[in-house]
């Protein structure tokens, strides 16, 4: 007898409610409280007697059925909610391990307080809890190694986990912190009275804080949060921006562009070419004050962006920066791929040293770092080589693809390392206040080299560099001459 199509399986799984055509597949503490009793009060247009206490009947609610599997594939409206992994970590530790109510895990407690030295008392300052939530997410990572006596749940494993599994589904995503406007975007034409239906659902199973999450967290621990749920995070962040950019699409003809307030200032972001220093100068711009954290402004959405004609650029001080291709590549490498501070992607090194000998051991040779540095290029040019440029991470992403889009709008290159010189005198004195805001802000995103790139680099690095960017040696050859030869920006 043939056996089921595997989506056919995985569609058993997913929620439908009666009286609507979507598919709903729960994530625990991504807001599936809050879902039960939407789905409940959409079927019945009244609200659960007990919203808290909901998921005891969560077995009772309809399901997509059998045989489902190419219907909800299919449907423009199949979907799974997604959290940020470090409120949803709080989440579980005020609700579920500092909790005492119940929806707490006892016998978690019991293991975490007697072998582990969490600290359940009640009335904790916020020290007391980041010592509790760092030793709480140690204890995750030992718990789903099956290292401790109370068995993995599901409640702290990553959503990733869950998401990879019924991957063959292809579901939309939507993020919990954007929920109110998500999914009446999504579910619009088929409820559309889905806002009111939401507002009518009051939000629930709001663990109690005593201490605000903001007080708790430092630095340290949420990079130990980001880290365990490294995965978790690169897809929450792909998801949030692209309903950022469904919520707010460019305008046709206009390129987005970063702005410092009502000034007639712009630039195009190219990364690993002085971004840092340009979003802080442009915040100070823009707000009249220093970003407080100058290394974090690109997390989150901290500068202002407007969509921009070619016609309105031109008339403004507008701009991209280039940077040479060989410093690009080794800032590349040491901050995201040997690195291991909080900017760094500590999955490529994992990749690198479990397939191409990659070794982000402190103090390693000249010798080793070249060995990284080929690695890392191999690495790239499997990327390059698999991927369309448009998919390829922006990090390592060819700066021809930027650069080629800002001159089509008008946009002026400058040079990263003539940055400063350059930009004030594209801005002509048009720019108030400019050149003391660029005193103000000194922070540079310079990461610590153990070795010059001269020391390093050797001709097989150096060609492999040349191959990898062809096009971006050109272009920066042509800019540069350009600017060396008559002291001013090419005619774009």
């Amino acid at each position: 007898m043939a056996q089921p199509p595997a989506t056919d399986d995985l569609a058993k799984l997913l929620l439908k409610p009666e009286k609507a055509d979507f598919y709903y597949l729960p994530i625990t503490k991504c807001g599936s409280t809050f879902m039960l009793n939407l789905l409940y009060y959409l079927d019945h247009g009244e609200k659960y007697r007990d919203s808290e206490s909901i998921h005891r009947m969560r077995d009772d609610f309809p399901k997509a059925g059998s045989g489902m599997g190419e219907t909800v594939k299919n449907s423009p409206h199949a979907f799974a909610i997604i959290r940020h992994p470090v409120d949803r970590f709080f989440s579980v530790y005020f609700d579920k391990i500092y909790g005492h109510g119940p929806n707490s895990f006892p016998v978690a407690q019991r293991e975490l307080e007697e072998e582990y030295g969490l600290d359940l008392t009640r009335g904790l300052d916020a020290a007391g809890h980041r010592r509790n939530c760092n030793i709480l997410i140690e204890w995750f990572d030992k718990n789903l190694k099956g290292q401790t006596r109370f068995a993995a749940n599901p409640h702290w494993k990553p959503q990733s986990k869950r998401l990879n599994r019924f991957a063959p589904l292809e579901l939309e995503l939507l993020t919990l912190d954007g929920l109110s406007w998500q999914l009446p975007m999504l579910l619009g034409d088929i409820v559309p009275d889905i806002a009111a239906d939401m507002a009518a659902i009051k939000p629930v199973n709001k663990s109690t804080r005593e201490v605000a999450q903001s007080d708790i967290l430092d630095d340290a621990l949420d990079l130990k949060i980001k880290n365990f749920y490294r995965q978790d995070m690169k897809t929450y962040i792909q998801v949030a921006n692209r309903w950022e950019l469904r919520r707010n699409p460019v305008k046709p003809g206009a390129i987005r562009v970063i702005s410092a307030g009502d000034l007639p200032f712009y630039f195009l972001v190219n990364l690993k070419a002085g971004c840092t220093y340009l979003k802080n100068l442009f915040y100070l711009l823009d707000k009249g004050r220093l970003f407080d954290k100058p290394l974090k402004i690109h997390a989150g959405h901290n500068n202002a962006y407007q969509d921009k004609t070619p016609e309105e650029l031109r008339a403004a001080v507008s701009f991209f920066v280039l940077r040479d291709p060989v410093g690009r590549f080794f800032s590349l490498y040491f901050d995201k791929a040997y690195g291991t501070g909080p900017q760094s992607f500590d999955w490529i090194a994992r990749t690198l040293a479990r397939n191409r000998g990659f070794d982000n051991s402190p103090d390693i040779s000249l010798e080793q770092h070249r060995q990284n540095c080929l690695a890392f290029l191999g690495y790239l040019r499997t990327k390059f080589r698999t991927q369309p440029l448009a998919e390829v991470n922006p990090h390592w992403r060819p700066q021809a693809v930027i650069a080629h889009r800002a001159m089509q709008f008008g946009m002026t290159p400058l040079l990263l390392e003539n940055l400063d010189a350059q930009l004030l005198q594209i801005a002509d004195n048009r720019i108030p206040g400019l050149e003391a805001a660029m005193q103000a802000v000194r922070q540079r995103n310079r990461t610590h080299k153990p070795f010059s790139v001269a020391e390093i680099i050797t001709p097989e690095i150096e060609s492999g560099i040349k191959a990898l960017y062809p096009e971006d040696f050109d272009l920066y050859e042509q800019v540069k001459t350009i600017w060396d030869k008559t002291g001013k920006p090419p005619e774009v």
